[in-house]
């Protein structure tokens, strides 16, 4: 019997995974049910986007939007929770869909100590049925369980979307896996790493873009265009790229698309060697089809050289390969799992890992991709990533029939 409902708990942040993530699940998980609620919990410094909220609303996904700390039981930590939409400023239990089309003036908070508001939204479902089919919590380790046991869907699902799996994190989703009824990690090489493997299954971090038909982009003449895109951070090693590029002796571009602590740094590296450094912003979370187009157009292959090991498999590692732009990423995270079975024989030629200390090397062999080449990226992408082969792969984890 197909579902009628679907909750899920996410964070929506100006740019970042959990936005991107929570936009594609729900355009791909749509057509699944007859009705999705999103409950956004904010998280600090990550700011709110309200056009991605406005996105949602726009496919038929109400969303509901918690800011500060919640309430836990003990009533230790207090916190307010604000619908978005034309009746923030009515009682919790009155929704409506946030639209996007005007600005969050902010509502009436709930009293403090009241967490089980924020399973109203969910528990409200037509019909009065009250209690969901499913529930879905994208990360937000602390306050899912929570949620999860207040909900009481018939089916819920941790999705834990990031490589980590220090002993700590494995002790927390050993307690979670008595909460929910899957836990599913976001990639195959996370999966491998979790004891209880059971209790395992991966689903890859999905892209906000649809497939894109028609030829690849001819390769533009020049020196060997490199490309960066994310969060500008020590950890994401763009400043170790930076480094690498600067003090290469063969001519050679980076063009680097994002904000974070780096960026101020990365300026002052574009000012002295403005033929070799350009910085092309960030960009909304809602807008990322329009911008990437462009930016993976005028590059010839996307480095992802993170240094840290709780990565899962980069969206932008996706994206590159959908627009037919090779990858070059260091063995770290999730991106293991491109030298694994799961995904099919590895193809160095489309996705190269490299340990950090061999980037150097790596940077200075590659040469411009070949048609030939963008074509089997593309081709990789569809073979694996695709809306069609997600939406298939997660109602199977949902155990949705097909039709």
């Amino acid at each position: 019997m197909k579902p009628r409902s679907l909750v899920i708990f996410s964070s929506l942040p100006e740019v970042g995974g959990h936005t991107t993530t929570t936009l594609k699940l729900c355009e791909l998980l749509r057509p699944m049910f007859g009705d999705i609620r999103v409950l956004i919990k904010d998280i600090p410094g990550h700011g709110f986007s309200a056009s991605a909220a406005g996105e949602l609303s726009r496919i038929g996904v109400r969303v509901a939007r918690c800011q500060s700390r919640l309430c836990l039981p003990g009533g230790r930590i207090s916190e307010g929770c604000e619908p978005q939409g034309e009746r923030a400023s009515r009682p919790f239990g009155d929704w409506n869909s946030y639209r996007g089309d005007e600005p969050h003036t902010g509502g009436t908070p709930v009293p403090p100590g009241k967490i089980r508001e924020l399973a109203t939204f969910g528990h409200a479902l037509p019909g009065g049925r009250g209690r969901p089919d499913v529930f879905l919590a994208v990360g937000m380790r602390h306050l899912s369980p929570v949620l999860a046991l207040l909900l009481r869907a018939r089916q819920s699902f941790y999705y834990h979307i990031t490589h980590e799996l220090n002993p700590p994190v494995l002790r927390q989703l050993r307690i979670y896996s008595a909460f929910f009824s899957k836990l599913v990690f976001i990639s195959p090489a996370t999966a491998r790493r979790y004891p209880s493997r059971g209790a395992a299954v991966w689903a890859v971090q999905p892209t906000e873009l649809a497939m894109r038909p028609g030829p690849v982009a001819a390769r533009l003449p020049g020196p060997p265009r490199f490309g960066f895109l994310g969060r500008l951070t020590a950890e994401k090693g763009v400043g170790v790229l930076a480094d690498l590029i600067e003090k290469s002796q063969a001519p050679c571009e980076l063009h680097i698309a994002g904000r974070g602590p780096e960026e101020e740094a990365l300026r002052r590296r574009q000012e002295k060697n403005p033929g070799r450094f350009f910085l092309h912003g960030a960009f909304a979370a809602s807008a990322r089809t329009d911008f990437l187009g462009g930016f993976f157009s005028g590059i010839d292959r996307l480095c992802v050289p993170s240094l840290d090991d709780r990565e899962g498999i980069p969206n932008v590692i996706l994206e590159a390969l959908q627009f037919g732009v090779p990858v070059l990423a260091t063995r770290t995270g999730g991106m293991r799992s491109f030298a694994m079975g799961e995904l099919g024989p590895a193809e160095p030629d489309v996705v190269r890992l490299v340990e950090p200390h061999e980037l150097p090397e790596a940077l200075a062999a590659a040469s411009p991709p070949s048609s030939e080449l963008r074509g089997r990226c593309r081709e990789y992408y569809g073979r694996f990533f695709s809306d069609a082969v997600l939406a298939s792969r997660w109602r199977k984890l949902l155990s949705i029939p097909a039709g």
